[in-house]
């Protein structure tokens, strides 16, 4: 294996300043992030902490746009549990992340979304309401509706409406669109919002 590079002064204080940041936040109650890290058991190993250069040795210099991650994160920051990686890499590596398991292979729900090209909201939701991963892959995303802009007489037929008590939402229900378009109509203010929806 190729020996590593000296760490320029740079890179040294980068190194430093990451390597502080860890030690905090593992072993400093009044750290805000304490809680999330020290207060759960994560700690960072002796060696690092009574060495940068250890921590150096082991790690080698950050790459650009990376920061440190723990590969098993119910494990503490020590060598051989750790890596640097991207914000996506370690966004996917979140203790709390929403785990499925599609055509045999586990993974986040935002990495099934990439794959798949669906929103990861729109997959929770129909995992949530009883789909199973792949159903909610297969199923097709309804068409947006063409807005409709409502004819004067219409508007006219809304104003008498409201008049004689009928409420917003039956009327928004009863033409199509939606209840704040009914309020502007009523206020004579031009509708800055979503157009009205289809019949």
């Amino acid at each position: 294996m190729a020996e590593r590079q000296a760490p320029t002064a740079r890179e040294r204080k980068r190194m430093r300043v990451k390597l502080t940041s860890m030690i905090q936040r593992c072993h400093n109650p009044n750290n805000t992030a304490f809680a999330r890290y020290g207060g759960k058991g994560i700690s960072v190993c002796s060696r690092w902490r009574e060495s940068v250069d250890a921590f150096i040795a082991d790690m080698g210099p950050c790459p650009p746009d990376m920061s440190i991650d723990r590969i098993d994160t119910t494990r503490g920051y020590e060598p051989g549990n750790c890596r640097w990686a991207t914000p996506v890499e370690q966004q996917n590596n979140r203790r709390d992340n929403f785990y499925v398991t599609y055509q045999g292979e586990r993974m986040t729900l935002v990495q099934l979304g990439e794959r798949v090209g669906i929103n990861s909201y729109t997959l929770r939701g129909r995992i949530v309401a009883g789909m199973s991963p792949e159903e909610a892959v297969a199923t097709p995303i309804a068409p947006r509706r063409t807005p409709r802009l409502l004819t004067d007489e219409e508007k006219n037929e809304i104003r008498r409406r409201v008049v004689i008590g009928e409420t917003h939402r039956a009327i928004a229900v009863a033409f199509g669109c939606d209840k704040s378009y009914i309020s502007r109509i009523v206020n004579g203010r031009p509708y800055r919002g979503k157009h009205p929806r289809a019949a």
